[in-house]
């Protein structure tokens, strides 16, 4: 299986969430959260995001964790 590698850290949110953050490159970053509002049984179990990357622990303001 080919691919690129991702290194995910898990982080805690101001609000107490967990979630996975780690860097794709110099410009993006990886973040996976947990969807906590489950719907049915076809709702996704994590969101995944391609954000700007902003530092190494830096979470985009507009992104609610």
């Amino acid at each position: 299986m080919e691919g690129t590698k991702i290194r995910l850290w898990k982080k805690t949110s101001e609000n107490g969430k967990t979630y996975l953050t780690g860097a794709m490159s110099e410009i993006s970053r990886l973040i996976v959260i947990e969807n906590d509002r489950m719907d049915d049984d076809k709702s996704p179990d994590f969101y995944a995001y391609i954000v700007p990357n902003r530092g190494p622990t830096q979470v985009p303001p507009d992104l609610k964790l």
